[in-house]
């Protein structure tokens, strides 16, 4: 049994040697360091002025020291020529692409990294220009750059930035402790095109909205004349203070600040988007105070100050890309299922049933969307079998065709890899429980196979049809490799599959959400394809504190492994960074129900446990801080049940190191195998780890 703290510096990395073409087929066989090659798009821009896409390749370099690091780089593809290449030619990171109105220049973001210190970084604005092929620099702050956005005419771009400080440092330098205090700053920038390097960088916003403090949440979006720019904000500056949040106005004539209050309730709003008229608002809105949001999309004509509620969408959790050409109809994305689709919503139908139409005519994992006011839409599709490419198709004739080969060099080999199938079972109280089962390479009929439960975080979050190989701490090509089935079930509680069963959790954390986990088990044994005497159980967040709540309650698990998870109710609830969370979650405050607290934290049957267990925490995690580990792991030591605990340096709630993401993929895997007695991870990774 041992805590560990893992020094970046002592890590033994197990490297891939390089793949050549003649060997790549034999060499690439899905171990965690080799996920790193699969590369993310994160941002797209969709030029509206010409045949033009900006994109964000996340992706993993490694040195000659075998140390990895964490790269962005924006491409831009011709749709004519179909020819790429990098804005930045420097071998600096850079992001958020946006197209000027015109289409001749991309604003972007980019970092000035200290020789001295990375902490003493500078955030950047700078414009690629199409015809001369430079970049200038339009402006340089020691803060976090939020968004930016250009104005209708492209001769201002405005963006928001982030003072953000967990501390606060009175004058003899002792640190008050407090909740995270937040206090963002939008300023404009006027671009002289005649002499471009040197512009007027201007603070519209400073520090007050009308006497308040303020966190800025969504987009920033210009009206038609570009005077006003309307944008959503918390009202206040706790970081706990996360669900109340309001839209605003501000006129850049008067500097003049208005805030839409259009509501006899309280209401969370987000996402406020203008028309291409200019005539409407658009923007979400949900009840506030709510155990989890329920965003309806709403119109407000702007002359009139009259509010329209358009829709509500199935899930209720809509993200809103933009207008059609007609500017008629609005697009938005949304979860459905294990899957996420584009929607279309009709402005001036009042039958719901025409209103809201799916685009997509069969369901897809879309990630990233971006439209163009000619009604062309570029998104980023993925499904179990292949990772990440750019689609590009027309909102009228959906027809996504692939136009990027990001991934192609690995994806091909994913075909080696067991199928993923959505699978559906009966909780013992009737209700219908789904989830994503991967299967075992090379797959036999005759045989039982290990099995491999993942709980997800949230506990609104929600397992999807994504590309198995992709980089993780828990590897799931890896697994398929080694010869588990791998179920992730969507819980009661989980998001994508209505508002209803979002909430069925509510008040009920580890109760009937376990059951449902114990109840797809059963239902795999009863298909008899699994070896009932070989099942293990991981999960972070949410998860992990699932995860700890079945091997106390169950000795059915030969392994577990506990990622960022809480195990005592009470004392996270007044330990985290949302000290208002649990109270959402649970129905009441540690002091309003401090029996069910208690009845429902794991820390209060660890006296129970005798699954082997793996506990992993980032040492800055104040979502949920390492306490919470720590107090799991020395019940386990005092019991001599085999444990072992991980503390990774400077990371939060989850892993972003991918020195870090590697380590703790090949400890994972490494850790079920020598409890579950499966697979051949003994001669293909380090045991010595575990």
């Amino acid at each position: 049994m041992n805590l560990i703290f893992i020094p970046i510096l002592l890590m033994i990395l197990i490297m891939s040697p390089a793949i050549s073409s003649k060997t790549e087929n034999k060499l690439f066989s899905w171990k965690p360091e080799q996920l790193m090659n699969i590369k993310q798009i994160s941002e797209l821009d969709l030029s509206s002025s010409a045949p033009t896409l900006a994109y964000v390749v996340d992706f993993y370099k490694k040195d000659n020291k075998n140390i990895w690091t964490e790269k962005s780089s924006i491409k831009i593809l011709s749709l004519t020529t179909k020819e790429t290449h990098k804005v930045d030619y420097k071998d600096e990171d850079s992001w958020m692409p946006k197209w000027s109105p015109n289409g001749h220049y991309l604003a972007f973001l980019s970092k000035k990294v200290s020789e001295k210190s990375n902490d003493n970084a500078l955030s950047l604005i700078k414009i690629w220009s199409k015809k001369t092929n430079k970049i200038y620099l339009l402006t340089e702050t020691k803060n976090n750059i939020k968004t930016l956005s250009w104005s209708r005419n492209g001769n201002f771009i405005a963006y928001v930035t982030e003072n953000k400080k967990d501390f606060y440092i009175d004058k003899n330098k002792l640190k008050i402790f407090s909740s995270s205090v937040r206090n963002d700053e939008m300023h404009i920038i006027e671009i002289d095109y005649k002499n471009i390097k040197k512009n007027k960088d201007k603070i519209i916003i400073s520090k007050y909205i009308q006497g308040n403090k303020f966190s800025y949440i969504g987009n920033l979006s210009w009206s038609k004349d570009d005077k006003d720019i309307a944008f959503s904000h918390d009202i206040g500056d706790r970081n706990d203070l996360w669900n109340l949040g309001i839209i605003s106005t501000i006129n850049l004539m008067t500097n003049k600040i208005n805030t839409i209050n259009i509501f006899k309730q309280r209401m969370i709003m987000q996402q406020p988007h203008y028309s291409p008229d200019g005539q409407y608002l658009l923007f979400t809105a949900s009840p506030e105070q709510v155990w989890s949001p329920r965003f309806c999309i709403y119109m407000q004509k702007i002359i009139t100050k009259s509010v329209t509620k358009l829709a509500c969408s199935f899930d209720q959790d809509p993200k809103l890309v933009g207008w059609s050409k007609s500017g008629k109809n609005i697009i938005f994305t949304e979860n459905f299922h294990t899957w996420r689709n584009i929607y279309s919503l009709s402005t001036d139908r009042e039958d719901i049933t025409t209103k809201v139409v799916k685009i997509n005519k069969s369901n897809s994992l879309i990630d990233t969307v971006s439209i163009n006011s000619k009604g062309e839409i570029a998104i980023v599709q993925q499904n179990s079998k292949k990772a990440e490419e750019i689609y590009l198709t027309n909102l009228i004739r959906y027809q996504p065709q692939i136009i990027t080969n990001i991934n192609t060099r690995y994806t091909k080999f994913s075909e080696t890899l067991g199928k993923t199938e959505k699978i559906n079972w009966k909780s013992k109280d009737g209700l219908t429980i789904s989830g994503l089962l991967t299967y075992p390479e090379n797959y036999n009929k005759s045989k039982k196979y290990p099995l491999i439960i993942e709980l997800h975080g949230g506990p609104a979050d929600v397992f999807q049809n994504r590309f198995i190989g992709r980089r993780s701490v828990f590897p799931i090509a890896t697994f398929s490799k080694e010869g588990y089935f791998y179920l992730r079930p969507n819980v009661r509680g989980s998001s994508a599959y209505g508002v209803y069963f979002k909430e069925l959790n509510h008040g009920d954390w580890g109760g009937k959400d376990y059951q449902d986990i114990m109840d797809g088990i059963q239902y795999l044994n009863d298909k008899n394809i699994i070896d009932s005497k070989k099942i293990s159980i991981i999960g972070w967040s949410y998860g992990g504190y699932l995860t700890a709540q079945a091997i106390t309650h169950s000795p059915l698990f030969k392994a577990a492994i506990i990622g960022g998870g809480i195990t005592d109710l009470a004392s996270y609830s007044v330990t985290n960074d949302l000290p208002n969370y649990l109270k959402l979650n649970l129905g009441g405050y540690l002091w309003d129900k401090p029996k069910f607290y208690q009845k429902r934290s794991p820390i209060y049957a660890a006296n129970h446990v005798t699954t082997p267990t793996l506990l992993m925490y980032g040492e800055n995690d104040i979502r949920v801080p390492l306490s919470q580990g720590v107090e799991f792991f020395n019940i386990l030591k005092l019991r001599n049940i085999p444990s072992m605990m991980l503390i990774y340096p400077k990371q939060y709630h989850s892993l972003s190191d991918p020195n870090y993401i590697i380590d703790a993929g090949i400890r994972n895997v490494s850790w079920i195998n020598k409890y579950s007695r499966a697979g051949t991870v003994a001669k293909n990774l380090d045991l010595s780890r575990v």
